[in-house]
């Protein structure tokens, strides 16, 4: 019988408010079907964490913890074989080739400072070299779509390595954390992304504002309300006090989903955002979703007009909302989320042919 390949796991940490709460189970579950899977995790002792510093991932807590991860991998030296890094940037990682080791190391690429409105462009200077040299240490890359995947080939001519297999997710387990399903859906539209600038919240609140009579909702993780727009939390405060919206906050994921499985449509005004866990999470729930005609939204909404709106324009966003809204649930709806799903359900799946067949 033919011994199963070992793949070392360095798994992101776990965030509360995050998708990375999952993503390590997902991992673990799709690889495990071909690989003998190492997870390396410095801390068993760690739970679901709070992000205290930064926007995405605690600035602190993130290369503390990949340190750490490169400190135990270092222990199979010089022989570290297969590396799976859920994180691109991981902090330490020079240290593989330093050592002498043999390794043959993956990765997946969020965003990066390839994207102008990501959150690592603002240290484009230290950061744009450090992933030059990531792209020589990793054999492979792979990105949740193929405009991500474009503007890493312009900015660096690195395309040959990447490769765009979706955003990692498994509905059905996401689904099953729900619990018992509410027979009706008494909030008509949800706001589920970050409160930080590259998310654009004020799109939504003007929203909010412009369309009297509907329910509006947010959802956060944290215990309070943050993020890097501060003018937008400060607005959706007055809103709150006003009675045109509900801020949920300090929500687990049961909760979230909850929330997710009594709301009809799910917005998004974001100018950073690659597929997005919130879309894949609110279609889960059956949620309708409205997106902005932009980027890669488009592409992943299958070019359906009726969940996208012109960008910055919230006068289009507010029509095509109370269509969804008036209209209902269109007849193609079903069959439209279950074939995105079932698609970002496989990724990890395209991942691991890809790693095992390299």
């Amino acid at each position: 019988m033919q011994t199963r390949l070992k793949l070392n796991h360095l798994p992101l940490e776990a965030y509360r408010a995050r998708y990375t709460e999952f993503l390590h189970q997902w991992e673990n579950r799709a690889f495990g079907q071909t690989f003998n899977v190492n997870p390396i995790t410095p801390d068993t002792q760690w739970k679901s964490l709070q992000i205290n510093t930064g926007e995405v991932l605690d600035a602190v807590s993130r290369p503390v913890w990949a340190m750490a991860q490169v400190s135990e991998l270092l222990k199979q030296a010089p022989t570290l074989g297969h590396c799976w890094f859920s994180d691109f940037f991981h902090p330490g990682l020079e240290a593989l080739p330093y050592s002498r080791s043999h390794y043959r190391a993956y990765s997946f690429l969020w965003a990066q400072t390839f994207d102008t409105y990501d959150f690592t462009n603002q240290f484009r200077g230290w950061m744009r070299p450090w992933e030059v040299m990531a792209f020589e240490i990793y054999e492979q890359i792979f990105v949740a779509c193929d405009l991500l995947k474009e503007m890493i080939d312009v900015s660096i001519g690195a395309g040959v390595k990447v490769h765009a297999v979706g955003l990692p997710f498994n509905s059905k387990q996401v689904f099953g954390r729900l619990g018992v399903v509410p027979e009706n859906r008494s909030i008509d539209c949800v706001y589920t992304s970050r409160f930080d600038t590259e998310k654009n919240p004020m799109l939504f609140l003007e929203l909010v504002n412009r369309c009297a009579g509907v329910t509006f909702a947010i959802c956060t993780g944290h215990p309070t309300l943050k993020g890097t727009d501060h003018t937008a939390i400060r607005r959706a405060r007055e809103l709150q006090q006003q009675g045109k919206l509900t801020i949920h906050e300090n929500l687990d994921k049961e909760a979230y989903y909850h929330i997710l499985a009594t709301s009809r449509v799910q917005f998004n005004c974001a100018k950073q955002d690659w597929v997005s866990f919130t879309l894949l999470e609110a279609l889960t729930f059956g949620c309708m979703p409205l997106y902005p005609n932009f980027r890669a939204f488009p592409d992943t909404l299958l070019y359906e007009r009726s969940y996208l709106y012109t960008p910055e324009d919230v006068n289009d966003a507010a029509d095509r909302l109370m269509t969804l809204l008036n209209e209902g649930e269109p007849k193609t709806y079903q069959d439209f989320r279950m074939h995105i799903l079932d698609y970002h359900d496989s990724t990890l799946n395209r991942i691991a042919t890809a790693i095992a067949e390299g």
